[in-house]
């Protein structure tokens, strides 16, 4: 019973800290509302794209991007401790950038490659629309509302 007595403010410790850890991690993964998808400097607003997701409310899906130019938007602790979400926005320089979107639904998930030429200070919108058991998805201007882009690999893909 004494050794018993003796292991317990060592366990408590080892919890508590344990604890402490995990809930900061939570906060920092939560804080992290914008994901910059370029290197250097940052840009100012005016001279970046925007690329956000459609928040989508009748849907069982879970719309994120998870990849920008082949670099991942989210590291592990903060796919995990976010509720298993991707960047729901990313920021790019201007230019031609392939963006992988994936979205997620409690028995089966779908991923999309696609190309956008980003102009500077333009927000673009990814959708998707699920119909049986086929998936769309597509960036729209949000300004103009028109579709932009396309599929990594179709004919109107521009070379670089």
């Amino acid at each position: 019973m004494n050794r018993q007595l003796k292991f317990l403010p060592s366990a408590l410790f080892h919890y508590s800290f344990l604890t402490i850890i995990l809930v900061s991690l939570t906060i920092t993964a939560c804080a992290t509302p914008k994901v910059r998808m370029y290197s250097g400097e940052e840009v100012e607003a005016s001279k970046q794209a925007v690329i956000r997701v459609h928040q989508r409310e009748d849907s069982w899906g879970k719309l994120g991007i998870t990849h920008v130019d082949g670099n991942i938007t989210v590291n592990f602790f903060t796919y995990f401790f976010n509720g298993g979400k991707w960047a729901g926005e990313v920021y790019v320089i201007p230019g031609k950038h392939k963006i992988q979107a994936k979205i997620e639904y409690p028995l089966s998930f779908a991923y999309s490659k696609m190309w956008l030429v980003a102009e500077p200070g333009e927000t673009y919108i990814l959708k998707a629309l699920s119909k049986g058991y086929a998936v769309n998805m597509w960036l729209e201007n949000e300004r103009t509302g028109q579709p932009v882009g396309g599929f990594v690999g179709s004919d109107d893909e521009p070379k670089e």
